[in-house]
């Protein structure tokens, strides 16, 4: 059993300008602006590398990043850097001097987006096979952040600083994917390498081949005379754009619409022939169909199925009264239609689909092969923020046998929610549970009897997680597996200043504050947007590993390889 810290916090150090202010002010043209963005098309959980040469050294070059997603709504970031004495910046390598992320961070124009209209939260494609575009914009800049050739323009506005950053925003203290120093600690021992790791032998050869060999090169020409201008002096703009696409779905990844058995769902398969190992995919409390990472999942080898089980075509509209024969119909049917390698079928779930995979692994356990709950809870909950009104939000979640789970919330002594209810939003859910948690005897009756469980399980939580407690809900998870002598793996990755939005990288981490999809209430996920952008990256890269290894470890039971 591990259980590791995943913390965002460590030294770095903020560029530092190259030579004197002339050459920052007056040198900052060049015969040849050249971006570049290695590979140039790849899935989305594919790090690219933007390099700018051909800038004078000193010269403050400024990365506008670009990227219409759903609703056609763009979404914007950008950053400062100095290059350096080769002329070159490199954002795997540079920290910023100023922008919308500090530090040195390879997706930082990624997950620093804001949307341009100051609301929208749907960061991936519609539909999900779309791909994903964003444009890089390259300018040489003057020390004010106006283009170098508009030094004398009124000067209307002035750049973000990184001391005026909006809070969160930064990595002044991680590297979200250049470091090569690993970010994991053990609870119980040192820190540890941990570099990216290769998704399984059976996962899709269009997932990654020929990705870092791909590569998009612009070049921009500007004054052509042999001394640079000087300050102030008029010129063409030292400017060059690039563009890189994203990619849910790899090459040779079907989908599919299940509207069969009462199921509502969408089933994406890997190319070829199979058989593959499956992943049926749950959301939580905003309902739906959680087609994004299924996608994901395909694309890295398995037979992904998305099932909906309220606010889907056909389903119910709130969470209230939910049978789990449902699921367990659901997986079923996964089984019977794919025949999955090693008749091997994880469940993957989120928030209340992270309660929910727990709960079916302890009530289907011959059914359940291994299970990930990202940031789950130990405890059975009441329906909530996506109750029927008509039920309530103390009303039952989950039926079985057509009888109500009890719930915490169920003839508990403390439970209130007016720490939730009271004050100006936006709210803190998890304020609301945590009362709930000093009734002891409610608390064992809602607890998930996760010692049923018959596979490995992987947690992973969150410390400043808005909705409810999950990082606390994990080690109740895991200390009650080991006090039962669990005989599978149990893996508990617990992200330092992280909220409740733990998904995969690469996408914008900035919108904390939401309407809830179901009860419209105005709520913050917590985390702030550098930490949830380490436990994107960091959490996808062990759900792989995890996932090759309970396969392999599953083939081995049945003497296969």
């Amino acid at each position: 059993m591990t259980s590791s810290h995943v913390s965002s916090t460590g030294s770095s150090s903020a560029s530092s300008s190259i030579g004197s202010p002339e050459a920052s002010l007056g040198a900052t043209c060049s015969t040849a602006l050249i971006l570049t963005a290695t590979p140039a098309d790849a899935l989305i959980d594919v790090p690219r590398h933007l390099v700018v040469r051909g800038a004078v050294p000193g010269a403050h070059v400024t990365l506008a990043a670009r990227t219409a997603r759903a609703g056609g709504v763009v979404w914007h970031a950008q950053a400062t850097f100095v290059a350096d004495a080769d002329g070159v910046v490199d954002v795997s390598r540079d920290a910023p001097v100023s922008g919308s992320y500090r530090g040195v961070s390879a997706m930082g124009l990624i997950w620093s987006q804001v949307p341009e209209d100051g609301k929208s939260r749907d960061v991936f494609p519609q539909p999900v096979l779309a791909p994903l575009v964003t444009t890089v914009v390259a300018q040489v800049v003057d020390e004010d952040g106006l283009p170098a050739s508009s030094s004398d323009r009124d000067r209307t506005s002035s750049p973000t600083s990184v001391s005026d950053a909006p809070s969160g925003h930064g990595v002044a203290s991680s590297r979200v994917v250049a470091s090569e120093r690993s970010l994991v600690s053990s609870t119980t021992g040192s820190a540890t390498d941990a570099p990216l790791r290769q998704g399984p032998a059976w996962a899709s050869a269009s997932a990654s081949a020929s990705a870092s060999e791909q590569m998009l090169t612009s070049r921009s020409t500007a004054s052509t005379t042999d001394a640079p201008p000087k300050h102030g002096t008029a010129s063409a703009p030292v400017a060059t754009s690039v563009s890189f696409t994203q990619r849910l779905v790899a090459e040779g990844v079907t989908r599919r619409d299940v509207r069969e058995d009462g199921l509502v769902g969408t089933l994406y398969l890997p190319p070829g022939e199979g058989p593959y190992p499956a992943v049926m995919i749950l959301n939580g409390s905003g309902g739906g169909i959680n087609e994004p990472r299924a996608a994901l999942y395909a694309s890295h080898g398995y037979a992904a199925f998305a099932l909906g089980y309220f606010k889907g075509p056909g389903l119910p509209d709130y969470i209230s009264n939910t049978a789990l024969e449902y699921f367990a119909k659901g997986m079923d049917w996964l089984r019977r239609t794919v025949r999955p390698a090693h008749d091997f079928v994880a469940l993957s779930g989120q928030s209340r689909g992270g309660e929910l995979v727990l709960l079916l692994g302890a009530t289907f356990p011959d059914a359940v092969s291994a299970i990930i709950g990202y940031v789950p809870s130990a405890l059975i909950h009441s329906a909530q923020n996506a109750c029927d009104p008509a039920i309530g939000r103390e009303g039952p979640t989950w039926l079985l046998d057509g009888k109500p789970l009890p719930h915490i919330w169920e003839n508990n002594r403390t439970a209130s929610w007016a720490p939730f209810d009271e004050g100006p939003p936006p709210h803190r859910h998890a304020s609301a549970m945590l009362t709930a948690l000093d009734d002891a005897a409610a608390v064992e009756r809602a607890r998930i009897p996760v010692e049923k469980i018959r596979g490995p399980v992987m947690l992973l939580s969150a410390q400043d997680d808005g909705s409810w407690p999950s990082s606390l809900y994990s080690r109740m998870v895991t200390e009650r597996l080991a006090a039962h002598a669990h005989p599978y793996a149990v893996e508990h990755l617990d992200f330092d200043r992280a909220g409740h939005a733990i998904v995969f990288p690469y996408v914008p981490t900035t919108q904390l504050v939401y309407a809830h999809p179901v009860s419209g209430k105005i709520s913050t996920g917590g985390g702030v947007p550098d930490a949830n952008a380490i436990a994107d990256e960091r959490s996808w890269v062990a759900v792989q590993a995890f996932l090759a290894q309970a396969v392999a470890e599953r083939a081995q039971s049945q003497g296969q390889s």
